[in-house]
């Protein structure tokens, strides 16, 4: 999965296909350390979200939210996520969508944020690869 939806190349054809890129960077783990000795900082990245405005008509999908396992629980998925909400509004969206695997504990963050379990339904994406998730909706 990693080599057909995440090489450069797969990437760049996501962006073609009009899907926008967040990086999110951490303030809390700057650092201070320029050998000039003038104070620089550096942010460190630890989570990304990737949308798609009118993925259907008046519906942004989420496609991609992860950040770095031991940023988890900070409030960096919520901040991505209203991010993209307030996004998809500014572009006269009704709803916000997204795809989770089934069994991911982000599931229940999802539903915190006012997402709803929409269907079940499984994705055959080849080579013995098949994706079991749930769709889930919030009405913005």
């Amino acid at each position: 999965m990693l080599g057909r939806m995440y090489r450069p190349a797969a990437l760049a054809e996501q962006v073609e296909q009009g899907h926008v890129f967040h990086l999110l960077l951490d303030a809390d783990t700057a650092t201070n350390d320029d050998y000039s000795g003038q104070s620089t900082t550096r942010y460190r990245p630890v989570g990304y979200v990737s949308h798609e405005i009118d993925y259907l008509p008046g519906t942004t999908k989420i496609h991609k939210l992860y950040l770095l396992p031991g940023t988890q629980g900070r409030g960096f998925g919520r901040l991505l996520v209203e991010h993209v909400e307030r996004t998809a509004r500014r572009a006269g969206q009704q709803r916000l969508c997204l795809d989770v695997n089934y069994q991911n504990k982000a599931v229940d963050f999802y539903a915190h944020l006012g997402f709803t379990k929409l269907e079940r339904f499984d994705t055959d994406i080849g080579h013995g690869y098949l994706m079991e998730d749930w769709r889930m909706d919030k009405v913005l």
